[in-house]
């Protein structure tokens, strides 16, 4: 039992559950007999707020240049979704592995916020571009090479059929998703690459002139870096 956000109470039973006797009448001689229990756990209704900014604006005495207030998360004279409604995407989207137009399907079934799979797309890409701006592949990087053990493992990814792009066209090489992470999936890494080729995963800069215990399957791009681990184990795909 958890401690509650708020307690109710329940309306008191009307009939007997053994004799069906009426116990909200005095004349049946039902008496209190305490009260027992239960808690209910559920989301609230999810509602979108839509907040109106007033933005002021002052004139400079100086140079008369005219500065505008600025509002959370927004320009002036634009309507935007907020943060919340971002990160909803993205962790559908990412973490949920849900394509971009299912993700805005549910955004509107299950939040009650009607955005496109472009918006979607962009919440995606603008993540990308903040994460890649902060340097965190790089810091991911190397916060892997500074553990004991690691686990790696690639798979090809297809974005319509084998060797085929979005517009149909052929595709060189055979596009692969790697992930490279700790065992307990405290770090977890993925990267795209070109093709699962042994020059391509050493490219990624996690392996190289590592030291630690690999996790890995068999497959004979990992091999490369057996004279330099200390140790290593052949395990099912990650």
């Amino acid at each position: 039992m958890a401690v509650p956000d708020r307690t109710e109470t329940a309306d008191a039973p009307a009939g007997c559950r053994g004799c069906g006797a009426d116990l909200a009448d005095p004349a049946t001689g039902a008496s209190d007999a305490g009260a027992a229990w239960a808690q209910v756990w559920d989301i609230v209704p999810v509602v979108m707020e839509k907040v109106h900014w007033q933005l002021p604006r002052r004139r400079c005495g100086c140079c008369a240049k005219i500065t505008t207030a600025v509002a959370p998360h927004a320009q002036a004279g634009s309507v935007v979704y907020g943060p919340n409604v971002n990160a909803a995407a993205v962790l559908l989207a990412s973490e949920g592995n849900v394509p971009v137009e299912r993700t805005a399907t549910l955004m509107e079934a299950l939040l009650g916020t009607p955005v496109s799979s472009g918006f979607v797309a962009r919440a995606l890409a603008r993540l990308a571009q903040r994460l890649q701006a902060a340097g965190f592949d790089q810091a991911m990087k190397d916060a892997l090479q500074a553990e004991e053990v690691q686990c790696g493992d690639e798979t090809p990814v297809n974005v319509i059929s084998n060797g085929t792009g979005p517009d149909g066209g052929a595709v060189p090489g055979a596009p692969h998703a790697v992930t490279i992470r700790t065992p307990d999936a405290r770090l977890i890494w993925y990267a795209a690459l070109g093709s699962r080729s042994s020059a391509a995963i050493a490219g990624l800069g996690v392996l190289e002139g590592w030291h630690g215990y690999l996790v890995r399957d068999d497959y004979a791009g990992w091999h490369q870096f057996a004279t330099q681990l200390a140790g290593c184990s052949s395990a099912q795909p990650i």
